[in-house]
C-alpha cells in the first residue's frame, strides 16, 4: 500500500465513523457512577448495576458546558472498532513514512470535516444534532502519541465547522474520563496550544466585544454569516477545557504530594490498556491487569498480594506468548514457541528484545514465580515493586511491538 492509499484509506474509515459512530466509553468502575450518585437507589431499585448504569451517566456528564475530570482514569475504557482499524493502518506503513502519512492524514481530515446527521437512537458524542469522524480523529491522534502534530494541524484551521466543534467536545471527554492520557506537560500547555484556533473562531463570531479603553461595545468587524454557531461552541468548549485541564493539574498534583498514586505509573498504565487495544490482544488481558490492579490496591492481607503478583505473571506470559505467536504468523520461516524460556529466546533473537531486556525480563518472571516476601520488605512494598515493574516493562514491550508494526489482531482474525 502506498501512501496516497493509506491516506484514502484513513479518510474512508473516518467517513464510515461519520455514518456509523464506534467511538464510546464504558464504565467498568465497581463503585456507582459519580454523575448518578444521588439518583442511586431509583436506579438500583430497577434493577441497574454500576456498569448498566454507565450510558446514563455519561449521558448526564455530556450535559456539563466544564466536564468534571474523574480523578480515577481507569473508571472509564475507551472503545472503538474504527479506531482499531486506524491503528492496524498505520502499521501497514513502513516506519519511515508513518509521519508523512499522520499529517497528510490530519490536514486533509479537517479539510473535509466530514458531517452526518446523528440518528436518535445513537449514544455517540455529537453537537447540534450531528456527528463527525474527527471525534475518531481526536482519539487517534491523542492514542497514538500525536497530540503535538494534531494541535499544529488545528493551528491551519480558518473556518469554524461542527465537525471542529465536536472534535473538541471529544477533547473535553478524553480529558474528563481518561486525563492519564495526557502527560502533564500536555495538560500544562493544552490550552495555549488551542489559543490559535480559539482566536481564528471568535473573529468569525458575532459576539460583541468590549474595548478595553471602557467605551460602549463595538461588533466584530471580521464577523461572517453562516458559521457564527459554530465558532461560539469552539471558543466556548475551549475555555471549557482550559479549566478541566487546571482541574488534572490539581490531581498531578495532589498524587505527587500525598504519594498516594505514582501518576507516571498511572499514565504508563493507561498506555498499557490502550496499546493491548490497539495491537489487538484479548480482552482478558485488560482485565487481568485491572483485576490485579484491584487486588493490590484493596489488598487486606498477604493472600492478596500473592493473587496479584499471580496475575501479573499470567499477564507476561500471555503478553509475549501472543507476540510470539504473532510475529511467527508473519514470517513462515519462524516457529511459534510455548515454553517460556524459549518465547524470550525468540523474541530477542528476532530483534524484539536486547540481551540485557531478556535478563531483566527473565529476572522479574523468576521474582515473581518466587512470591516469597524478602524478610526485611514489607508485603505491600514488595507488591508495589513488582506492580510498577511489570507496567513499565510492559509499556516499553508494547512499545516495540507497535513500533515494529506487529498485530495480534491480524495474526489471528
Amino acid at each position: 500500500m502506498d501512501l496516497h492509499q493509506a491516506v484514502e484509506s484513513a479518510l474512508l474509515i473516518l467517513d464510515e465513523e461519520t455514518t456509523r459512530p464506534t467511538v464510546n466509553y464504558d464504565y467498568v468502575g465497581e463503585v456507582w457512577p459519580r454523575a448518578l450518585a444521588w439518583q442511586e437507589d431509583e436506579y438500583r431499585n430497577a434493577d441497574f448495576t454500576a456498569a448498566s448504569a454507565g450510558p446514563e451517566a455519561l449521558t448526564q456528564m455530556r450535559r456539563a458546558r466544564e466536564r468534571e475530570v474523574e480523578e480515577n482514569p481507569t473508571l472509564w475504557r475507551f472503545k472503538s472498532r474504527n479506531f482499531e482499524l486506524l491503528v492496524l493502518l498505520l502499521h501497514r506503513l513502513p516506519e519511515e513514512q508513518r509521519p508523512l502519512f499522520l499529517k497528510q492524514f490530519f490536514v486533509e481530515a479537517l479539510e473535509r470535516s466530514p458531517l452526518n446527521k446523528a440518528d436518535r437512537f445513537s449514544d455517540a458524542h455529537g453537537w447540534g444534532g450531528y456527528t463527525s469522524g474527527l471525534a475518531l480523529l481526536l482519539e487517534f491522534g491523542v492514542r497514538t502519541r500525536q497530540l503535538d502534530l494534531l494541535c499544529d494541524c488545528l493551528d491551519g484551521v480558518t473556518k469554524p465547522s461542527a465537525g471542529v466543534a465536536i472534535l473538541l467536545r471529544q477533547l473535553a471527554e478524553t480529558i474528563a474520563l481518561n486525563f492519564t492520557m495526557f502527560s502533564e506537560s500536555e495538560i500544562v500547555a493544552l490550552p495555549q496550544r488551542l489559543q490559535r484556533l480559539k482566536a481564528a473562531a471568535a473573529r468569525q463570531s458575532n459576539w460583541f466585544t468590549v474595548p478595553s479603553d471602557g467605551e460602549p461595545p463595538i461588533g466584530n468587524v471580521e464577523y461572517v454569516p453562516g458559521s457564527e454557531f459554530e465558532a461560539q461552541e469552539i471558543v466556548q468548549t475551549i475555555d471549557a477545557i482550559a479549566g478541566q485541564c487546571k482541574q488534572a493539574q490539581y490531581f498531578y498534583l495532589k498524587g505527587a504530594l500525598e504519594q498516594t498514586a505514582n501518576l507516571e505509573v498511572e499514565n504508563d498504565k493507561a498506555k498499557v490498556l490502550a496499546f493491548l487495544d490497539a495491537l489487538g490482544f484479548e480482552p482478558h488481558l485488560q482485565a487481568a491487569l485491572l483485576k490485579a490492579e484491584a487486588l493490590y490496591a484493596n489488598a487486606t492481607d498477604i493472600f492478596d498480594l500473592k493473587s496479584c503478583l499471580g496475575l501479573l505473571r499470567s499477564f507476561l506470559e500471555e503478553v509475549h506468548s501472543d507476540a510470539c505467536k504473532a510475529i511467527a504468523a508473519a514470517n513462515p520461516a519462524l516457529s511459534v514457541q510455548t515454553e517460556w524460556g524459549n518465547i524470550v529466546a525468540f523474541l530477542r533473537k528476532n530483534g524484539f528484545l536486547t540481551a540485557q531486556e531478556e535478563k531483566l525480563l527473565t529476572g522479574l518472571y523468576a521474582v515473581i514465580s518466587d512470591q516469597g516476601v524478602h524478610p526485611l520488605i514489607a508485603e505491600r512494598e514488595y507488591g508495589r515493586l513488582i506492580r510498577n515493574m511489570v507496567i513499565e516493562y510492559g509499556l516499553v514491550f508494547l512499545s516495540v511491538l507497535s513500533k515494529k508494526g506487529v498485530s495480534i489482531k491480524a495474526a489471528n482474525p
